[in-house]
C-alpha cells in the first residue's frame, strides 16, 4: 500500500491536494449511503401503506391457511400446523409473533388475542412480510455490492424495488416473500464463498439459509446450487466435493426437518397434502392455465408484461448473457437456483406468477450489471473528453436518466398499487348497500370472491357458488340455482369466463344468458380514484 507522508507534503501544494481528494471520497461514500437508505425507504413505504389492503376485510383468497395455522398454534400451543400445504417454517414465525405481540399487550393493556378482530392477524403477517421483503432488497444491495461493485448494488436495489411482483408479494400473507429473503442469503454466503474463499461458517450458514427457504415453500429445494456453484468455482482445478460443502449440504435437511417436524410426525397428513397439491397443479384451474401442456411461455410473458417490466426483463437478458461471456462462474451462480425454479414450476400447467418471485433478485442483479456495463462503456468515451469532476457528474446524470427510464412502469405500478390500497374496497361498499337495501331473510348466492355477508350478518341464507365451470368436482352450476332470490356476482371470478369466450365457450354462455334475464340492481366499479376491489353486481333473480 501506498504511504504518505504529510511532512513531505507542501502545506499549500500536496497536502491540501491529499485532503480535496479525501474529502471528494467521503463525499461520495456519504451519497451512496443516503442512495442506499433511500431505496430501502422508499420501498419500504410503498409497501408498509399497502398492508391496508381490503381492510377491514381480509379479501386476498390465499392468506387465510397461513394465518389460521398460525393463529391455532399460538392459541392452543399444538405445534402440529394440520397444514402441509405449505411447510411449518413461515407458519411457527407468524405463530411467534401473534404470541409476542399479545403477550406485550397482555402487559400493557391485559388484553389477549381472543380479544382481536380477525383482520388484526393479516396485518401483523403483512407487516412482518413488508420487513422480510424490505430485508431482501438489502441482501440484493449486499449481493451487487461483494460480487461486483457497489453501484451494481445499488442499482439492483432500484430493480427489485420497483418490481410489481416483489411488491405484491410483499403485502400480503404470503410465503414467496420469505423464500426470496432466504434464497437470496443462501446465495449472498455462495458469494462469500467465491470472494473470500471457503470457510465452514459460510458453507453451514448457506445450507441453514437454502433449508429455511425451503421450509418456507418446497419448491425451494434447489435453493442450495448457488452454494455448489460457488464451492466448485473456488476448487475448479481439482472439482472435488470440499468437506465444507459437504457440512453445508447436511444442514438443508437438518434445518428443513427441525423447522417443519410434523412432516415426519404425522408424515400421513403430510403425504395426503402433497397428492392434493400435485392434482391442483395437474388439473386445469380457470384463469390460471396456460394453453400448453406447461406454462414456461406464460411466466415469460407475465415477467416481461407486468411483474418486472419489459426493459428491466431486456437488462437482465442482455446482462447474462454478458456475464455467461466474460465471467462464467459468477452468472452460472447467480442464475442456478432461479433457472431451476423456472424450470420446476414451469414444467405444470397451471401457473401462479407468485411461485417466480424468488427469481425476482437474481434478474435484479443481472439488469444491474447490463446497465452497469453500458455506464461503464460511456465513461470510457466520455473521458476523452470531459475532466474527472465533469464526467463523474455526466456519468451520474446518465445512470439516473436510464435507472428512471428502466423501472418508471414498475415503479408507477407498485405506487398505484399502493394507493388504491388505501381506497375502500367494493366488497366492503357492497356488503354494507346489502345490508341496508335486501330484507333479512332472503336466500342470496355468492361466489368465492364476492363480499362475505355471512361473517357480518346473520340476517340472511346465504349460498356458496363454485367458478360455475364444467369441472366434475364442482357441481354448482349459475343454472342449478333456481331457489335462489339474489345473486352477487364478482369480476374476480366471472372475468376468466367472460374475456376468453375462446377457452371456456359454454361457461361464457351462460354467464352472459344470465346478465341479459336477470335484473341487476346494483353495481359497484372500481375506479382507482375512490373505489378499489373488482367489479362487484347485485342481481335479483327472475325465479
Amino acid at each position: 500500500m501506498l504511504e504518505v507522508s504529510y511532512d513531505a507534503l507542501d502545506d499549500h501544494g500536496g497536502r491540501s491536494a491529499l485532503f480535496e481528494i479525501r474529502n471528494n471520497m467521503l463525499e461520495s461514500q456519504a451519497l451512496h449511503r443516503l442512495l442506499v437508505f433511500s431505496v430501502v425507504a422508499a420501498a419500504f413505504l410503498v409497501r408498509i401503506i399497502s398492508i391496508w389492503s381490503g381492510y377491514p376485510l381480509v379479501v386476498h383468497p390465499d392468506e387465510h391457511n397461513i394465518v389460521e395455522a398460525a393463529w391455532n398454534i399460538a392459541r392452543s400451543g399444538d405445534l402440529n400446523p394440520h397444514l402441509f400445504d405449505y411447510p411449518a417454517f413461515f407458519i411457527y414465525v407468524q405463530a411467534l409473533l401473534y404470541t409476542a405481540v399479545a403477550t406485550l399487550e397482555r402487559i400493557v393493556s391485559a388484553t389477549s388475542m381472543a380479544d382481536w378482530p380477525d383482520v388484526r392477524f393479516y396485518i401483523y403477517s403483512r407487516a412482518l412480510n413488508v420487513v422480510i421483503s424490505t430485508a431482501t432488497i438489502f441482501v440484493v444491495y449486499e449481493i451487487g455490492k461483494r460480487l461486483f461493485n457497489p453501484w451494481v448494488g445499488l442499482l439492483a436495489m432500484c430493480f427489485i424495488g420497483a418490481s410489481h411482483l416483489h411488491m405484491a408479494n410483499s403485502i400480503i400473507v404470503s410465503v414467496d416473500s420469505s423464500v426470496a429473503l432466504w434464497s437470496s442469503l443462501s446465495a449472498f454466503m455462495a458469494v462469500l464463498i467465491y470472494t473470500r474463499g471457503e470457510r465452514l461458517r459460510f458453507s453451514l450458514a448457506g445450507g441453514a439459509f437454502a433449508g429455511l427457504a425451503v421450509g418456507s415453500k418446497y419448491t425451494a429445494f434447489l435453493a442450495v446450487l448457488p452454494m455448489i456453484v460457488a464451492h466448485l468455482a473456488g476448487g475448479a482445478q481439482k472439482r472435488r466435493i470440499s468437506r465444507n460443502l459437504l457440512y453445508g449440504l447436511i444442514a438443508v435437511p437438518a434445518v428443513f426437518f427441525a423447522t417443519s417436524p410434523y412432516i415426519v410426525l404425522d408424515f400421513q397428513a403430510f403425504s395426503d397434502a402433497m397428492s392434493f397439491v400435485r392434482g391442483a397443479y395437474s388439473v386445469s384451474h380457470p384463469g390460471a392455465d396456460a394453453l400448453a401442456s406447461t406454462s414456461y411461455l406464460v411466466y415469460l410473458k407475465g415477467l416481461a408484461a407486468e411483474s418486472y417490466g419489459m426493459a428491466p426483463s431486456a437488462l437482465a437478458l442482455a446482462g447474462m448473457a454478458v456475464l455467461f461471456a466474460t465471467e462464467r462462474w459468477k452468472a452460472v451462480m447467480l442464475s442456478s437456483f432461479a433457472f431451476a425454479l423456472f424450470l420446476f414450476v414451469g414444467s405444470y400447467r397451471v401457473y401462479y406468477l407468485r411461485n417466480i418471485t424468488a427469481m425476482i433478485p437474481v434478474l435484479s442483479l443481472f439488469s444491474a450489471y447490463a446497465l452497469y456495463v453500458v455506464l461503464d462503456r460511456c465513461r470510457e468515451k466520455l473521458s476523452i473528453v470531459l475532466r474527472p469532476q465533469r464526467l463523474a457528474a455526466a456519468i451520474g446524470a446518465l445512470g439516473t436518466v436510464l435507472i428512471i427510464l428502466s423501472v418508471y412502469g414498475q415503479a408507477s405500478a407498485c405506487v398505484h398499487e399502493a394507493y388504491r390500497s388505501t381506497l375502500p374496497d367494493t366488497r366492503w361498499i357492497s356488503l354494507n348497500w346489502v345490508r341496508d337495501h335486501i330484507p333479512a331473510g332472503a336466500r342470496i348466492g355468492r361466489n368465492f370472491y364476492g363480499p362475505p355477508i355471512e361473517a357480518y350478518s346473520d340476517a340472511y341464507e346465504i349460498s356458496f357458488l363454485s367458478l360455475w365451470g364444467n369441472d366434475p368436482r364442482r357441481p354448482q352450476k349459475l343454472a342449478d340455482l333456481p331457489t335462489l332470490e339474489y345473486l352477487i356476482l364478482s369480476s374476480d371470478d366471472y372475468d376468466r369466463f367472460v374475456n376468453h369466450p375462446g377457452e371456456y365457450p359454454n361457461e361464457h354462455a351462460l354467464y352472459q344468458s344470465f346478465f341479459h334475464k336477470n335484473e341487476l340492481l346494483k353495481e359497484f366499479v372500481p375506479d382507482a380514484k375512490t373505489l378499489s376491489g373488482p367489479t362487484i353486481k347485485i342481481y335479483k333473480t327472475g325465479r
